[in-house]
């Protein structure tokens, strides 16, 4: 059996900051191919596929909906995985990554959260259900932040990492020591939810915790949110947001 290409999606700001790199990290000692642009340039792997230029195995992390992998899902040569979390969590942390950066002016947060679940974020969490429709993997933030090792060990598990014939693999204590590299207190300096400096690379790192929208979102707003994708709210698996 050759190594699968392996695709990770997820729904923005859902904790592929934890993920992402413990991911690479694995498999850059297995001799993968990591394409050399951002979540944002999955048209770039679509021409480059189509070209015939994209090195194989490949390993490439997107935000992109389904349809931009028509042809390739169910295809044995790849292995698929989706990563989501509460959508009105990730809107929060949207927000603050984009209030940070002053992304949107000098709007204040409230302000930018209101972009953020009218405009940005709906397309979205719609794509989210279509890709837990769809032959891949998934993984939540809250499976994430229970227990890591089993996550990392579930995706490995998933593309064959463990079979014979993968090739170079990491031993189990390098993989753990990996994931001790890249959690959240070692990489924020702080425990989970503690208030501190957001860390902002490739990634963002903020607080790591869930729930928070609770407090953040005004009741008109979340009203009009819950109009708009309340549904796909809950077929992702997550509780309704008003009574």
């Amino acid at each position: 059996m050759s190594r699968f290409n392996i695709v990770f999606c997820n729904l923005p700001n859902s904790g592929s900051s934890a993920v992402d790199p413990i991911l690479r990290d694995i498999f850059s000692h297995s001799g993968y191919f990591f394409t050399p642009y951002g979540p944002e340039g999955t048209h770039r792997l679509r021409d480059e596929l189509n070209r015939g230029e994209i090195q194989e195995p490949f390993y490439h992390w997107t935000h992109d909906p389904v349809e931009t992998f028509s042809g390739l899902i169910g295809n044995p040569a790849y292995r698929f995985i989706f990563m989501h979390r509460d959508p009105r969590d990730a809107a929060v942390s949207w927000a603050h990554d984009l209030h940070m950066r002053r992304a949107l002016g000098e709007k204040d947060l409230q302000q930018v959260l209101e972009v953020v679940v009218e405009h940005i974020q709906p397309p979205h969490v719609k794509a989210a259900v279509e890709w837990i429709r769809s032959d891949c993997m998934t993984i939540t933030f809250k499976e994430m932040v229970q227990d890591m090792k089993s996550v990392i060990q579930r995706i490995l598990d998933h593309v064959g990492y463990f079979d014979a014939d993968f090739g170079e693999r990491m031993s189990d204590t390098e993989i753990q020591r990996t994931i001790a590299k890249y959690s959240f207190e070692a990489v924020a300096g702080r425990k989970r939810g503690e208030t501190g400096e957001t860390i902002r690379t490739g990634y963002m790192v903020r607080k790591g915790v869930s729930g928070e929208w609770k407090t953040l979102f005004p009741p008109e707003l979340l009203r009009r949110y819950d109009e708009k994708i309340g549904r796909e709210i809950e077929l992702l698996g997550y509780p309704p947001s008003m009574p």
